[in-house]
C-alpha cells in the first residue's frame, strides 16, 4: 500500500474487507491504515514501513501470529477491543502512540520503541503473553 487501507474481517464502513485471514500486509510511503475487526487475523507479519499509520483493532478475537514493523513515521495502533500481537511490535522511530479504550485488553510479547516516543493511553489492559515477558525496551513513554 503507498497511502492505501487494508480491511481484515467485518467492518460495515470498509471499502475493502477481508473475511477470515491474510496472510501479509505490506505498507509502502505514504499514509496507510489497516483495520482489524472480529476475528480477524493475519498469519504472518505486518510491515508499515514509513509513512503514518493507523493500525486499528476494532473487533474482538483479532490476532497477528506474526511481528508488526513500523521503521519511521508517527505510528498509532489503537485497540477498542482484546487483541494479541504474537510476534515482535517494533513501533520504530517516532513520536509513536497506543491507545486502549472499551477496556479492551492488548495482550503483547516483545515491544520494542528503537527512538523517538511512545504515547501511551490505557482505558483497559496492556498485558504480557502468557508464554513469555513483555519487555520494554529502549522506550520513552511520553504521557
Amino acid at each position: 500500500m503507498n497511502g492505501g487501507s487494508a480491511y481484515i474481517g467485518y467492518d460495515e464502513n470498509a471499502d475493502v474487507a477481508f473475511d477470515g485471514t491474510v496472510a501479509k500486509i505490506t505498507g509502502g510511503t505514504g499514509s496507510d491504515s489497516v483495520y482489524i475487526s472480529t476475528n480477524g487475523t493475519v498469519t504472518g507479519d505486518i510491515d508499515l514501513s514509513s509513512g503514518n499509520t493507523i493500525l486499528a483493532f476494532t473487533g474482538s478475537g483479532a490476532t497477528i501470529d506474526g511481528n508488526v514493523t513500523a521503521t519511521t513515521g508517527d505510528d498509532t495502533i489503537e485497540a477498542s477491543a482484546d487483541t494479541t500481537i504474537a510476534g515482535l511490535f517494533d513501533l520504530g522511530a517516532g513520536a509513536n502512540g497506543i491507545s486502549i479504550t472499551n477496556g479492551a485488553t492488548l495482550t503483547l510479547d516483545f515491544l520494542i520503541a528503537s527512538s523517538g516516543t511512545l504515547d501511551l493511553s490505557v482505558d483497559g489492559e496492556l498485558a504480557q503473553n502468557t508464554a513469555d515477558d513483555l519487555e520494554f525496551v529502549n522506550l520513552t513513554i511520553a504521557s
